[in-house]
């Protein structure tokens, strides 16, 4: 999935990186895992997250918690407001937080009811919504968008000048592709010869 950005500030929705507008998670303890886009280079200043939650009404408010962490370092733990069960939670952004062209953000929940009530025999009271007005605002700088963090062994060795393979005659009666999956290979990269 590629995404254009141009410059300055970019609102981007969950679902603009094929997740569902809501996300449930059920139970007393869950986690779900955010994997977001983005090219580290290109990112100028802070960007943000915002998170909005809605809680099961019947959740001990001062008992139950929201953990957000991004990059698998915990950001924010919030519990639901005591007035209307509402969350709201904005983090910043920073590319330092990128790992192999991503944002992870992770969502932890500690709910509980309450100390009498059996766990087990409450799942279904057990529930925080990721609400449709969650979104990302990524800073951008549209120049530095061709740059790309290396992915790929031939960003770390573009140009090999020699490929050595042994010369034992058992060798030589397997496939090239065999070769190269059996034998350790030595690429010895030299300046380029003059012409």
């Amino acid at each position: 999935m590629v995404f254009s950005f141009s410059d300055a500030q970019t609102r981007f929705s969950f679902s603009d990186f094929d997740y569902p507008e809501e996300s449930v998670l059920y139970g007393s303890r869950n986690k779900v895992s955010f994997f977001i886009p983005v090219n580290e280079y290109s990112l100028v200043g802070e960007s943000e997250l915002s998170l909005n939650f809605g809680a099961s009404e019947v959740l001990d408010k001062k008992n139950s918690f929201i953990t957000v962490a991004v990059a698998g370092i915990p950001m924010r733990t919030v519990s639901p407001s005591l007035d209307n069960s509402l969350i709201n939670i904005k983090i910043p952004l920073e590319a330092r937080y990128v790992s192999s062209g991503f944002f992870r953000i992770d969502v932890m929940t500690d709910l509980k009811i309450s100390e009498e009530i059996c766990e087990i025999y409450s799942e279904g009271a057990f529930w925080i919504r990721m609400l449709p007005s969650s979104y990302i605002d990524l800073n951008t700088d549209d120049g530095k968008k061709q740059v790309r963090s290396p992915r790929h062994i031939s960003d770390f060795i573009p140009m090999a000048n020699k490929l050595l393979l042994p010369k034992s005659t058992a060798c030589r009666r397997k496939s090239f592709s065999t070769k190269l999956e059996t034998f350790r290979i030595l690429l010895v990269m030299s300046p380029a010869s003059p012409a």
